[in-house]
């Protein structure tokens, strides 16, 4: 089926993926399927040659004009279309097609497509029979039950945490979120309180805390596709992250009335009294995540004296070769010469790329950063590619896909590439932890 399109959509739609589409491409191709607030894509390129190639990522852009595209598209019991496929070719034409029936495919979950359905209402008739039958694999919850997270849905919770963690400021012990979302008609919505535990020098404070503006769409999302699950379309989502970096989550079921009574409380009072509450707890955590490990923390990539003896042995067997073949004094200048610029370069490599944490400093080649400006909220695990500042690289050459993001009080955050990044993260962890006297 063909929809009407403006002139702005086609060449939003046009210029995205042409910024993405390989030299010498003839046609492009893209595939896009929805599901509430999910969505998956393909863009294939036809080549001039005749082969194919993949293009993409989807640019932000595109992704955006297919969604409002879908909201207009909607059509009263008819719902909107589940798939669409776009064709531009090369001389500019551009051809599309919107599915409002087909089964797109994807790998979409039965409680997306319930979910899509709440927001884009389908009168018997209009439901095609594969979406019926996807409907009928839902996992079925008791109002008493204790909703269980999918894979995908525990890894956007990691997410959420991890940003959570990089946000929070130093000294912070533990984050408790509550959240409460309805998806149902009559009272579609959601309310949230937090609350942030800080220990300071005068003890344990509580504070509010402003979700980062990244996690928006991925908290609204998750919620929305755990409260379709729920009997009563609300849910009650409970976060609590702790400054080790661990973290527990629970969903729960809950009565409809409850979430009016949580909003007022969130416009009335910032946050709960948890740390009242729950301080001899939190007390405990403090002292429990400050207790220094066994052993002092330390982590030393070191450098062999293998590659030196190579160099040793290949230098002393061209000189032997070279004075046996000429003057010794011509071969005594080129080796040393030729020796010295390589000893040089791999002096500077072991220094520039080496990584070393001491009993007082992080340290990667000339650069340093006193344990004493740290604290564990500001260490991130491993995991995240490089996207900043590399700490201490000569070259800043990555040597590593992911690093441990370190932020030092006051400062901006750098990345720090090792060997073995999880080994140093632990150490790091685990020395930033302990008290310290050292300034």
């Amino acid at each position: 089926m063909t929809l009407e399109m403006s002139p702005d959509e086609y060449q939003k739609i046009a210029e995205g993926l042409t910024s993405v589409a390989p030299e010498g491409w003839a046609e492009l191709t893209l595939t896009f399927a929805a599901a509430a607030h999910a969505e998956r894509s393909a863009v294939v390129a036809r080549l001039a040659d005749g082969g194919t190639a993949p293009a993409g990522p989807l640019p932000g852009t595109v992704a955006y004009t297919l969604r409002q595209l879908r909201i207009a598209a909607y059509r009263e019991d008819a719902g909107t279309w589940f798939s669409a496929t776009f064709v531009l070719r090369a001389d500019g034409q551009f051809a599309t097609d919107f599915d409002y029936d087909g089964d797109p495919g994807t790998d979409l979950s039965a409680d997306l497509y319930a979910l899509d359905l709440l927001k884009y209402p389908r009168t018997p008739e209009h439901t095609p029979a594969w979406l019926t039958a996807k409907l009928a694999t839902r996992r079925v919850w008791a109002p008493s039950d204790e909703i269980e997270l999918t894979a995908d849905q525990h890894a956007v919770v990691e997410r959420i945490v991890r940003s959570y963690a990089d946000a929070a400021p130093a000294g912070w012990l533990r984050l408790v979120v509550r959240e409460e979302c309805s998806v149902d008609p009559g009272s579609a919505g959601s309310a949230i309180v937090r609350a942030l535990v800080i220990e300071t020098p005068d003890g344990l404070e509580q504070q509010d805390f402003r979700a980062p503006r990244e996690t928006y769409f991925l908290r609204s999302g998750l919620l929305d596709e755990l409260a379709v699950a729920s009997p009563t379309r609300v849910i009650v989502f409970s976060l609590v992250v702790d400054r080790d970096g661990s973290h527990t989550v629970t969903v729960t079921p809950t009565d409809p009335g409850l979430l009016d009574g949580i909003r007022d409380e969130t416009t009335s009072r910032p946050v709960h009294d948890y740390l009242a509450n729950n301080r001899e707890e939190l007390e405990r955590l403090a002292a429990a995540t400050r207790a220094p490990a066994p052993g002092p923390a330390r982590y030393s990539e070191g450098s062999s004296s293998r590659a030196w003896w190579i160099l040793l042995g290949v230098c002393a067997a061209a000189w032997t070769w070279m004075t046996v073949a000429g003057d010794w004094v011509v071969a005594t200048l080129l080796v040393g010469i030729l020796g010295g610029v390589i000893a040089v370069a791999m002096w500077s490599t072991t220094y520039y790329s080496t990584t070393r944490l001491t009993g007082t400093a992080l340290r990667a080649g000339s650069k340093r950063i006193r344990l004493a400006d740290l604290d564990p909220s500001g260490v991130s695990a491993p995991g995240d590619p490089v996207k900043g500042k590399l700490f201490g690289a000569g070259w800043g050459a990555v040597r590593s896909p992911s690093a441990i993001r370190v932020t030092p009080r006051g400062q901006k955050p750098v990345w720090v590439q090792a060997k073995d990044p999880a080994a140093l993260h632990a150490a790091l962890v685990s020395a930033v932890s302990r008290p310290r006297t050292d300034a």
